[in-house]
């Protein structure tokens, strides 16, 4: 049977999954290959198009192409009635979306045309609740049995997130996020009005905080509110006042001049402690209802990599999983699992193995060099991780490209940038090159049996989306990677998950004594990660990165 899941017209993040009798057979992102990031209300045609090609099949062999959102009737039924105002306890009065059934029918009609035009058939479309998608997409990559799940973004329709409980193959929803008091929407605010893109940039926002103190008069705590199912949410209405009254009174203009200002620090502070105390309250409900310590998370807001520090933290959580693409890209994943389930007859979710984010597009090594001749580009054949190693250790910043594209925003040593952690410097020479802003942190690449050595973690992190304290006597062997705060956002990599970059951090340990890489993604600001050998060749050959290794191959600057 084959499931293919995909983004709807709304997402950001257009992604496609498609899974082979519950498996998955390939899964990516849209903006890897039109090279516009995010590849907002693009339909995923060449993402489903890789999917198609990877299974060997066509459009009309697909059981069911399944979209990660609920028709647009079903969610203004919802979304009109009382008992969907009353759940606020804040009054209707106020509640504005910035579209409506008009609109978003419009949207349905297009997505179904697309669909129509790319050959499937019709008659087989699938409509799944958007946060249900986040849901699976978070519990069938865990490896759990049972957990508690969270999922939380902008808006999914009828709800900006949902709790609940995974067991026996099913999700058990308990209660839902209302949108009034959306947490993606409320971090979206402060982005935009530090300065940053909205719905893009939060990253820069989360960073930004651990420069700066809580100011409760910046973001009063009175804008909080339990919604009827017990969630605690903040008042879209009231962060959008008092935001319009910090710009009257002169804010913004303080942090255009200065983003590293306190007027700027502490808003981000403040806002992320928030963003926190709601993720810590959310988990701590469902731990009270179940008992259970296991979590999986998903949705754009879970990319937060320091509240899924602090989440991990908690002392009725052992175990956290954070789903890869939490963003609406994995929302494809989890549309085809639900797709999957109803039509297998078992209505039980099937896990997926997720020890790596390797699903989206390789190329072969005939490609690859026929890619470097067309150029007339000089290169040597070498060992990867033998050469890796040697260059990091003489200081040179190395693009690595390698396998399968990673799906997700987390550059996992497949298109990665990597540098010595050792020289504090590198932080700023290597923000320099990708153009992005000085203070912003960068991420260890961690060898596993060292990762409890050097941070402050309850288990390991595979996909570096968990921030952790860097423990007191790495933090001088490790300054390039070790943020203002202390902490860090580390991937873990042992032999079996990628044996040329383990290798590389073993040898690179011999001579210097640490098995660590700084690793950041391989793209430049405002562009996706480079996805094809191509891609590769025009990023490195525009930017000042010292050398490129693809799979076994150097390339040299001329």
């Amino acid at each position: 049977m084959y499931n293919l899941g995909i983004t709807h017209k709304f997402a950001y993040n257009q992604a496609a999954c498609l899974l082979r009798d519950g498996e998955i057979v390939a899964f990516a992102e849209e903006e890897r290959f039109t090279r516009v990031k995010q590849a907002f209300q693009m339909f995923p045609i060449n993402a489903i198009n890789f999917c198609l090609k990877e299974a060997n099949i066509g459009p009309r062999d697909v059981d069911e192409i399944a979209t990660c959102w609920e028709r647009t009737e079903d969610i203004w039924r919802v979304v009109d009635s009382f008992e969907f105002a009353d759940y606020t306890n804040k009054g209707w009065d106020r509640v504005i979306f910035d579209t409506g059934p008009d609109k978003d029918i419009f949207q349905d009609a297009e997505l179904i045309k697309e669909i129509a035009l790319a050959g499937f058939r019709v008659g087989h479309i699938g409509w799944y609740d958007h946060h249900e998608c986040h849901a699976a997409s978070a519990v069938i990559a865990s490896g759990f049995s049972e957990c508690n799940y969270i999922t939380y973004d902008g808006d999914g329709g009828t709800s900006a997130g949902r709790v609940g409980f995974y067991s026996n193959g099913k999700l058990h929803n308990h209660e839902y996020f209302h949108c009034i008091g959306s947490l993606g929407i409320f971090y979206e605010r402060i982005t935009e009005f530090l300065g940053f893109k909205p719905h893009c940039e939060e990253g820069k926002t989360m960073g930004l905080a651990s420069y700066g103190k809580y100011d409760e008069s910046l973001i009063p705590r009175e804008a909080f509110f339990r919604n009827k199912g017990g969630l605690l949410q903040i008042d879209q209405n009231a962060v959008k006042d008092k935001l319009h009254q910090l710009y009257l009174e002169g804010y913004q203009d303080k942090i255009k001049e200065n983003i590293l200002c306190d007027e700027a620090v502490n808003l981000a502070y403040t806002a992320q402690k928030y963003l926190e105390e709601m993720l810590l309250d959310a988990a701590h409900f469902m731990y009270k209802r179940t008992g259970c310590k296991n979590f999986a998370v998903a949705g754009g807001s879970l990319l937060n990599c320091s509240a899924n520090g602090v989440l991990l933290n908690a002392d009725f959580v052992d175990h956290l999983f954070v789903q890869p693409a939490s963003h609406d890209a994995g929302s494809a994943l989890g549309a085809a699992a639900l797709s999957y389930a109803k039509l297998s007859n078992t209505n039980k979710l099937t896990h997926v193995d997720f020890s790596t984010a390797y699903f989206g597009s390789y190329f072969s090594r005939e490609h690859i060099i026929d890619c470097l001749n067309k150029a007339e580009i000089t290169y040597s054949h070498v060992d990867p991780a033998t050469t890796i190693a040697k260059l990091i250790h003489e200081d040179k910043t190395v693009a690595y490209f390698s396998g399968k594209a990673e799906v997700g925003p987390r550059a996992l040593c497949h298109r990665s940038i990597l540098a010595n952690p050792t020289k504090k410097e590198n932080l700023k020479r290597v923000n320099k090159i990708k153009n992005r802003e000085f203070w912003r942190p960068l991420a260890p690449v961690v060898k596993e049996e060292a990762f409890h050595d050097i941070v402050n973690a309850k288990h390991l992190s595979a996909h570096m989306l968990i921030a952790a304290e860097v423990k007191e006597e790495w933090k001088e062997k490790i300054p390039a990677v070790t943020h203002v705060d202390g902490t860090c956002r580390p991937q873990s990599v042992r032999e079996e998950q990628n044996p040329v970059i383990h290798k590389a951090l073993t040898l690179f340990e011999e001579m210097s004594g640490v098995p660590v890489f700084m690793n950041t993604s391989f793209n430049l600001r405002g562009e996706p990660l480079v996805d094809s050998p191509t891609d590769a060749l025009h990023t490195f050959f525009n930017s000042d990165l010292d050398c490129l290794v693809i799979e076994d191959i150097l390339v040299y600057r001329e």
